[in-house]
């Protein structure tokens, strides 16, 4: 159902009221795992920190806490998503980072999963009290015992490691030694926060036998314990760089047909999808409507649609609420339902008129294969149009690889054709990541189209037949100068 699929490829993206091409920029450490950072904490700079967030910039304990849970919850929910790890154990301690753990169990319970929570020495203050309060009323499981360690997997899907912060110094005490020992033997991958428990803080593991975490999740600024040398294959993130998409967008509709437009949390990605009004098959918008939705809603309520249902979206003026209607191709199934409107107050941006140095159009898919392809050997993709042809490459840790596409001298089929058009060279780096998430929107259209020029946003573009178009803007990489 082609509403049901243009709806997915705009839900990675939230509404912003700002447009600058200035403002899109993409630097090594926004578009992915944190691998190569130019300096790390010692344990006494780590508490300097923290003080100075207290004390010079006014931050409280319970300021911070929100924004580290809320971190957590997301670096997580990215990494092990709710759909294929939808059950998870929160391991916490009595400092504050078992309160970040109390404030991601909350979260990842609003982000969908079962959570649990193992918190078997509680710090007695009001600030603990309530978060541990919050957690029950919102659902989340507080459990007195743990199983045997072999049997966590049973039971759970991840865990994760709230139990000891960068405060944490040897030996463990014997009432949290169960719960060290269960994420060291549960067999089940383990998110820390900020550093894995039991690692001296400056060193790493002490041992072959120490916590071996799937991935940890750096709070304020990341610790010596988690070099690359030492985490070995753990994934990392930088807590707070990393923000919970609220997946609201708005509709603008007129007499000429729909618009969307959203922008990702960073400014680094937008995306705009037009749908003309003759493109549908009844289509009547009286006045001009502005609707604000929320797009994970949007998509609970179109997965009840069947594959070949007929969809009507209906709202009338000044309108708190929006019905969509299925009918079955026979008619003999007809379903309704009605979403609550969101009042987001904001208005559709005008993007600028650019002349483009360079455009290639190719088949959807090979250019879906081609970012999936080279994703595996880096984080970047660079794409380098010269009158020779387009290149894209990269380049990683296990090596390098290139693939040159020259445009197709004579092909039978259109859709098949590679097209370029070029008036001065042009080579830019962007993040596979991205490109990857633009890729989605292939099932809509068997061709797309790549425009680039100096300095501005790439355009990724797939014209939808006989209705409109989507296209992607994407802020290209800004490599720092070491210096």
């Amino acid at each position: 159902m082609l509403f049901n699929k243009l709806m997915r490829t705009v839900l990675l993206y939230r509404i912003t009221n700002t447009w600058s091409y200035s403002k899109m920029a993409c630097t090594r450490e926004t578009c992915s795992d944190l691998t190569r950072n130019k300096s790390y904490l010692s344990q006494k700079d780590a508490a300097a920190l923290d003080q100075d967030l207290f004390n010079e910039y006014k931050f409280s304990v319970d300021q911070l806490m929100e924004l580290a849970g809320l971190s957590v919850a997301t670096a997580v929910a990215k990494v092990y998503p709710v759909t294929s790890c939808n059950t998870a154990l929160i391991i916490c301690g009595p400092g504050n980072n078992g309160g970040d753990g109390l404030v991601a169990a909350r979260h990842l319970t609003l982000f969908g999963y079962s959570v649990a929570v193992y918190y078997p020495k509680r710090t007695p203050k009001p600030l603990y009290d309530n978060l541990l309060w919050q957690c029950e009323k919102f659902g989340v499981n507080i459990v007195e015992n743990l199983p045997p360690s072999n049997e966590l997997k049973n039971h759970y899907k991840l865990v994760v490691d709230a139990l000891f912060g960068f405060s944490f110094k040897p030996p463990v005490r014997d009432a949290l030694k169960p719960a060290l020992d269960a994420l060291i033997y549960s067999e089940l991958p383990v998110c820390s926060v900020d550093i894995p428990s039991g690692w001296d803080v400056e060193t790493g593991p002490d041992s072959d036998s120490a916590l071996k975490p799937a991935l940890i999740i750096s709070l304020s600024a990341p610790k010596k314990c988690v070099k690359p040398e030492l985490i070995k294959n753990a994934r990392h993130f930088l807590g707070g760089s990393l923000t919970i998409d609220k997946h609201h967008a708005t509709f603008d509709c007129d007499d000429n047909g729909i618009q969307l437009q959203a922008m990702d949390n960073s400014h680094v990605a937008l995306v705009s999808l037009l749908l003309r009004a003759d493109g549908f098959d009844k289509y009547r918008c009286d006045r001009n409507v502005t609707m604000g939705m929320n797009l994970g809603s949007m998509t609970k309520i179109l997965k009840c649609a069947g594959d070949k249902d007929t969809v009507t979206m209906k709202a009338q003026d000044n309108a708190d609420t929006v019905t969509f209607v299925f009918e079955s191709p026979n008619q003999e199934k007809v379903s309704d339902y009605e979403m609550k409107l969101m009042n987001l107050d904001l208005e559709h941006l005008g993007i600028p008129e650019t002349e483009y140095s360079c455009t290639i159009r190719m088949p959807s898919a090979e250019f879906a294969r081609m970012c999936r392809d080279l994703s595996q050997f880096g984080e970047s993709i660079v794409i380098s149009c010269t009158k020779e042809g387009v290149k894209f490459s990269t380049s990683g840790d296990i090596g390098s690889a290139n693939i040159k596409l020259a445009q197709t001298a004579s092909i039978d089929k259109e859709d098949e054709a590679v097209i370029i058009e070029m008036d001065e060279p042009v080579t830019l780096t962007f993040a596979c990541q991205y490109l990857n998430y633009f890729t989605k929107a292939t099932s809509l259209s068997p061709q797309v189209q790549l425009s680039m020029s100096a300095d501005v946003p790439l355009v990724v573009e797939y014209r939808i037949p006989d209705i409109g178009h989507i296209r992607y803007y994407l802020a290209p990489k800004i490599e720092e100068d070491d210096n």
